[in-house]
C-alpha cells in the first residue's frame, strides 16, 4: 500500500515523500519516479537505505549513437549485505519504477531514498518510508495464569468471569478486543511490553443467557483480522419448586404421599426432603429432556409432626459442593419450598449444641454439652443419646454425664467429633432429634500414609512435604535437619501444608528432615520426620505369578519392591522360549501385565525388572505358555499388540 504524504525541500534538492507497508514475508514495491523531464534523459539512479553513505543499488543508463539511432546500454549493480542479496530488483520500465525488495523481514524496515539524476536536470530525490507489517504470533486466553481453549468451565451462575486475552507480536501493534456473540463487549487494551498487547475483560456477573456463549478475542492491525474463541459452560441454579399431596389433616399411622416438581437447574438436582431439618427418605425421577425432577416422598407422620414444615430443597449438586453448602436456603445453588403439616402430638425431640458454645470455637480439652428439647404427650418415660449412630452411656468417670434431657461431655477430644442426636420415648413411641455436628478442634498430628523416605544423590534437589491433619489447617510449619538446633529455612506455605527443597552437597547432608506444623490451638507435639538417603536403583518385584493363561492371552502379576527413594517402572518382555523371539515389551507403572492375540500352544520365557533414574533392578525370570486348541481353530490370524 502506497500513501502520498507531502513534498518538501532538503538542502535545495526536490524530495518527495512516499509511505509504502507490507506484510512480513512478502514483496515490497519502493516507488521512484525516474520519468526525465521534457528534453532530457534519465543518468544514474540510486537507492539507499537509513542515512548510509553507501547505496544498496544503482542503476545507470547510457545512449550511444549508432547509425543514427539512439540505443540505450542498462546497467545494473547491486549494493548492501548479504542479507538482501538476491531479493532486490528494480522495475525500471513500471510508472513509477519500483524497487523491488522480496521476502521482506524486521531488518528491512526503514527510510529509503531514490535519488535519480538526469543529464541536464536537477537531481530528483524520493523519500519512501517502508512499514513492514507482521501479524500477531499468538494469541492466548488467559484464566487464572492458565490458558484456556474450546469450551471453559463450567462457571456457575453469578460467578464474575476475568478472561485476560494476551496477544504476541504484530506490528503495528493490533487492536485487541472482546466480542461476546459477535456483539462488542471490551475495546480497552493496553501494551504490556514492547510486543506483548493485552485485554482484560470481566464480567462481573453470569447470567442464564451466557449459557454457550461465544466470547471472541480479536487482534487486528493492519493487514487483518486474527481471533481466538472460547465457549461458556454455566451452572444454572433450579429456578421453582412445588409441593404436590394432601394438604388436609394427617393422622399418625397412616401413609401419605407427596410430590416435589422442580425445574431449571443445570445439571439435574438433587431432591431432599426434610421434615424438623432430618433428610427424608425419597425417590427421583427426571423428564427425558432433563429440564424437570419429580420426587415422590411417602411420608407416615407422627406426632411430632404437628406444625412442623415438610420441605423440598432442589439443589444443584455442583454449585453445592462448590460453595460449600447443600442446604443454603435457595441462596445459590438450591431453591426450596415448604409445606405446614397438621398432626397429632408425640414425643418430638430437638437438639441444640449449649448456648454459651461457639460451633466453631471448640477445642480439645474444652467442656461441651448438649440440650434436647422434647414436646410430647404424654411426657416421655426416657431418654437415648447417639454418636454417630452408636448409644452414648453415661461414664462419669470418663467425663460422659447424662441428665434427662442434656449430655455434658467433659474434657472433649477429637474422637468427640461428629455427629449426635436424642431420641425421646413414651407411650405412644418415641421420637429421634435432629443430628448436630461436633467439630472439635486440635493441635496438628502428621498425615499417614504420606511419603516419609526420599532418595536423592548429592548435588541433586527433592521436594519435601510436610502433611498434617488439623482443624483448623496448620497456618506455619518449622524445619530442623537431624537434631540441630537451627531451623531449616527455605520452606513455602500452601493450604495446610508445607514444601521444602532439599539438596544434599555432602554425606553430612543425609539424614532426617524433621518439621513442626502449628495452627490456632498450638504446635504439634510429635513432629513428622522425613528420611534423606542416596537414592539407589529399586529392588526386584516379587511374588511374580503367571494367572489366567488362555489360548490366546497370559496375565502377570507382581509385587513391587523398595522403589530406591525414586519413582519406579516395571518392565515386562515375553519371548517365545522355542524361537527365543521378542514377542511383547512394555513399561508401566504397575508391576501388572495382560497380554492378548497370541498363538496358542507356545511356551513364554517373561523377564520383569523395575527400573528407576538410578538404574534396574536384577530381572525376575517366569514361565508360561498359552493353552493349545484344535487346529480348525489355531488357523486364525494372529497378531501382537
Amino acid at each position: 500500500m502506497i500513501v502520498n504524504i507531502q513534498c518538501a525541500i532538503f538542502l535545495f534538492i526536490a524530495v518527495k515523500l512516499e509511505k509504502v507497508s507490507v506484510l512480513s514475508g512478502r514483496t515490497a514495491e519502493l516507488p521512484c519516479d525516474i520519468t526525465p523531464p521534457t528534453l532530457d534523459s534519465l543518468y544514474l539512479v540510486l537507492w539507499y537505505k537509513n542515512n548510509s553513505d553507501f547505496p544498496i543499488y544503482n542503476y545507470r543508463q547510457q545512449e550511444i549513437q549508432r547509425d543514427n539511432q539512439m540505443l540505450l546500454l542498462q546497467q545494473q549493480q547491486q549494493h548492501g549485505q548479504e542479507s538482501s542479496a538476491g531479493r532486490i530488483h528494480f522495475q525500471f520500465d513500471s510508472h513509477p519504477a519500483l524497487l523491488l525488495l522480496s521476502n521482506v523481514g524486521d531488518p528491512d524496515e526503514g527510510d529509503y531514498r531514490c535519488r535519480v539524476d538526469f543529464g541536464r536536470s536537477p537531481t530528483r530525490n524520493v523519500l519512501v518510508q517502508l512499514t513492514v507489517v507482521v501479524p500477531p504470533q499468538k494469541i492466548r486466553i488467559i484464566e487464572d495464569n492458565r490458558q484456556v481453549s474450546s469450551v471453559i468451565g463450567p462457571y456457575d451462575e453469578g460467578d464474575q468471569l476475568s478472561l485476560n486475552c494476551i496477544v504476541t507480536g504484530g506490528r503495528p501493534r493490533p487492536e485487541v478486543s472482546w466480542w461476546l456473540n459477535d456483539k462488542l463487549v471490551d475495546h480497552t487494551y493496553m501494551a504490556t511490553s514492547e510486543n506483548v498487547v493485552q485485554n482484560i475483560l470481566v464480567i462481573p456477573q453470569l447470567e442464564r443467557h451466557h449459557l454457550h456463549a461465544i466470547l471472541r478475542c480479536q487482534a487486528s492491525n493492519y493487514f487483518g483480522v486474527h481471533n481466538n474463541t472460547v465457549q461458556l459452560d454455566l451452572n444454572l441454579r433450579p429456578l421453582w419448586v412445588l409441593i404436590n399431596g394432601a394438604e388436609k389433616p394427617l393422622s399418625v399411622g397412616k401413609s401419605y404421599t407427596f410430590e416435589c416438581i422442580t425445574g431449571g437447574s443445570r445439571p439435574s438436582v438433587n431432591v431432599r426432603w426434610y421434615l424438623h431439618s432430618i433428610q427424608q427418605p425419597s425417590k427421583e425421577r427426571i423428564t427425558m429432556d432433563g429440564s424437570n425432577t419429580t420426587s415422590t416422598l411417602k411420608l407416615m407422620p407422627t406426632a411430632k409432626d404437628h406444625d412442623a414444615e415438610l420441605i423440598c430443597l432442589a439443589i444443584n449438586p455442583v454449585l453445592a459442593v462448590r460453595n460449600g453448602s447443600i442446604e443454603n436456603n435457595g441462596t445459590i445453588s438450591s431453591v426450596e419450598t415448604r409445606r405446614k403439616l397438621i398432626v397429632h402430638f408425640a414425643p418430638t425431640a430437638e437438639l441444640e449444641l449449649g448456648r454459651n458454645l461457639k460451633p466453631d470455637s471448640i477445642a480439645e480439652g474444652n467442656d461441651v454439652y448438649f440440650d434436647c428439647r422434647i414436646r410430647s404427650n404424654p411426657p416421655p418415660l426416657r431418654f437415648l443419646w447417639t454418636h454417630e449412630g452408636q448409644t452414648i452411656r453415661e461414664n462419669a468417670a470418663a467425663g460422659v454425664i447424662i441428665v434427662e434431657q442434656s449430655l455434658v461431655i467433659r474434657r472433649v477430644s477429637r474422637s468427640h467429633s461428629g455427629r449426635y442426636s436424642c431420641t425421646a420415648v413414651n407411650t405412644e413411641g418415641s421420637g429421634v432429634s435432629n443430628t448436630v455436628q461436633l467439630r472439635v478442634m486440635f493441635q496438628p498430628v502428621c498425615r499417614p500414609g504420606q511419603k516419609i523416605l526420599y532418595g536423592v544423590a548429592k548435588h541433586e534437589t527433592v521436594v519435601v512435604q510436610c502433611q498434617t491433619d488439623a482443624i483448623p489447617p496448620a497456618h506455619s510449619h518449622r524445619w530442623a535437619f537431624n537434631t540441630s538446633l537451627s531451623d531449616v529455612e527455605g520452606a513455602a506455605e500452601a493450604d495446610g501444608t508445607s514444601v521444602i527443597s532439599f539438596s544434599p552437597q555432602s554425606d553430612r547432608d543425609y539424614g532426617s528432615l524433621i518439621c513442626w506444623a502449628r495452627n490456632v490451638i498450638g504446635e504439634q507435639r510429635e513432629p513428622c520426620v522425613y528420611r534423606i538417603f542416596l537414592g539407589v536403583r529399586p529392588d526386584p518385584p516379587s511374588n511374580c505369578s503367571v494367572l489366567n493363561q488362555t489360548a490366546e492371552a497370559v496375565e502377570v502379576w507382581c509385587r513391587p519392591g523398595f522403589d530406591g527413594g525414586h519413582p519406579q517402572l516395571f518392565q515386562f518382555e515375553i519371548f517365545d522360549t522355542q524361537s527365543a523371539v521378542l514377542l511383547y515389551n512394555k513399561s508401566g507403572r504397575y508391576p501388572h501385565l495382560r497380554v492378548g492375540n497370541l498363538e496358542s500352544g507356545i511356551k513364554l520365557f517373561i523377564q520383569v525388572s523395575a527400573f528407576n533414574q538410578r538404574g534396574r533392578s536384577p530381572l525376575v525370570p517366569l514361565e508360561a505358555y498359552t493353552i493349545k486348541i484344535a487346529d480348525k481353530q489355531t488357523g486364525k490370524n494372529k497378531h501382537f499388540p
